[in-house]
């Protein structure tokens, strides 16, 4: 799993969404692509926590907890 953070910065007032991670090697974009998990925050640390949430409801495990190794591209 390869995570990808994003300064999204929508042009909305709160900026709750400002950060989006994602795991880059699943990911695309498409809309036809079916759920894909996105994990969003006011900042870098919460939207990889949203995402790391997410993740561990959908496949049913126990909270994801990446390595101190595993880098935010």
């Amino acid at each position: 799993m390869k995570l990808h953070l994003e300064h999204v910065f929508p042009p909305i007032p709160s900026r709750q969404f400002d950060w989006a991670v994602y795991d880059d090697e699943t990911y695309d974009g498409a809309p036809d692509a079916g759920p894909q998990i996105v994990g969003y925050g006011p900042t870098p640390e919460a939207a990889k926590a949203d995402f790391e949430e997410q993740y561990a409801e959908r496949y049913d495990f126990q909270p994801l907890r990446l390595s101190a190794g595993t880098a935010l591209a």
